[in-house]
């Protein structure tokens, strides 16, 4: 019993710590590129290329539009990556990726996904809309999506996650439930791209 409470709050940790930085990653680079935006004029015959970004700390690499922002210096995650704005209305996606060491409690990806549906069942304010098998770097992994309120906001979000040597590696996608069509072929190229290295 004893053991089975620490997993649920490991797992706990790790939802509501990928949750919480998405949504400060989110409103922070809203915010700032707002902004910048206000101030200039995006191209349109710019050339979006795909940049690698890499941390061998951590033990992976993903490649990124060059027009997104990369932030590798921000607290409590390995990077993340804020999608330009499309108009005016302060609306961008984010993607974070991050890691969470289980060494002190060790599980398979079918028990880290049972107990991270528990977890999403006891918070009212998610809706989940999905809840399924994905690969991440050819390895078996699971995705959620799901959308939350944040004030007057509805947020669309997606986390993709994996458990290799005792690590869960995972992915969160986040963006205004409006705007995230606009945003979803970058989103997923980039999670195409991921490697655990």
């Amino acid at each position: 019993m004893k053991t089975l409470n620490l997993v649920v709050l490991i797992v706990s940790s790790v939802i509501l710590g990928f949750l919480l930085l998405a949504l400060i990653g989110y409103f922070a680079f809203s915010h700032e590129a707002a902004s910048q935006l206000s101030q200039t004029t995006p191209s349109t015959t710019e050339t979006v290329k795909l940049l690698t970004y890499e941390n061998s700390a951590a033990g992976i690499r993903i490649k990124y539009p060059s027009n997104w922002e990369k932030n590798s210096q921000a607290e409590g995650v390995i990077v993340i990556f804020t999608s330009p704005k499309t108009d005016a209305s302060n609306k961008s996606a984010v993607l974070t990726v991050n890691t969470q060491d289980l060494s002190a409690q060790p599980m398979t990806l079918e028990e880290y996904t049972k107990l991270s549906l528990e977890e999403f069942k006891q918070m009212p304010s998610i809706g989940l809309l999905d809840s399924s098998a994905a690969t991440i770097d050819g390895k078996p992994a699971h995705r959620f999506i799901y959308t939350m309120k944040v004030g007057p906001l509805t947020i669309k979000n997606m986390g993709v996650y994996t458990i290799k040597d005792n690590t869960v590696y995972g992915l969160l996608c986040i963006a205004e439930k409006s705007k995230y069509d606009e945003f979803s072929d970058d989103l997923q190229e980039m999670i195409d791209s991921f490697e655990i290295i």
